[in-house]
């Protein structure tokens, strides 16, 4: 059995994936991309969502808590989201297809282990983009990309005030 007991898991932030990962629809701006932590100014369409079967994996790594596995993996996350979000924007100001395919490898792959699946496939697509050498379609899709960390952040932050809290 997986264990999807995970405090607000399941509330759904679809980012509009009908065949455009990462369409958020979003009006307006959600927050500030550049920085993470920042409170979304919106709540998006149906509310937040990280991936229940994901969260549940790495419940599974540590089926007690006694270790602490997922506040740590997840506050571990935020830190790195900053991290790369920072040199994504860098990376963008200068133009420096090598840095941007690293940066979008790298939360790909660290977004999929939390359970940010529309952040992941919105990684993916720019990652080819740059690959492609399709410079010119990544300028909307890093919008995109940075609207979208803000709601995963903001997911990361409930998940952790919750389990914060169900720890007491």
């Amino acid at each position: 059995p997986i264990a999807t007991d995970f405090p607000n898991a399941n509330l759904s932030h679809n980012s509009g994936n009908s065949g455009n990962p990462g369409n958020s629809g979003n009006p307006g701006n959600p927050g500030n991309p550049g920085n993470p932590g920042a409170e979304p100014s919106a709540g998006p369409p149906g509310g937040l969502e990280l991936d229940a079967q994901a969260l549940a994996c790495l419940h599974l790594l540590d089926p007690s808590g006694a270790n602490r596995l997922v506040p740590r993996v997840m506050t571990t996350y935020r830190s790195s989201l900053a991290r790369l979000l920072k040199q994504l924007t860098l990376a963008r100001e200068r133009g420096d297809a090598a840095s941007l395919r690293l940066v979008t490898h790298t939360l790909r792959s660290s977004s999929a282990s939390v359970g940010a699946l529309a952040l992941s496939a919105l990684c993916a697509t720019a990652e080819q983009a740059v690959r492609d050498g399709r410079m010119g379609a990544l300028p909307p899709l890093l919008d995109q990309l940075e609207s979208e960390a803000v709601w995963v952040d903001a997911a990361v932050l409930q998940l952790l005030s919750d389990l914060s809290t169900n720890a007491r």
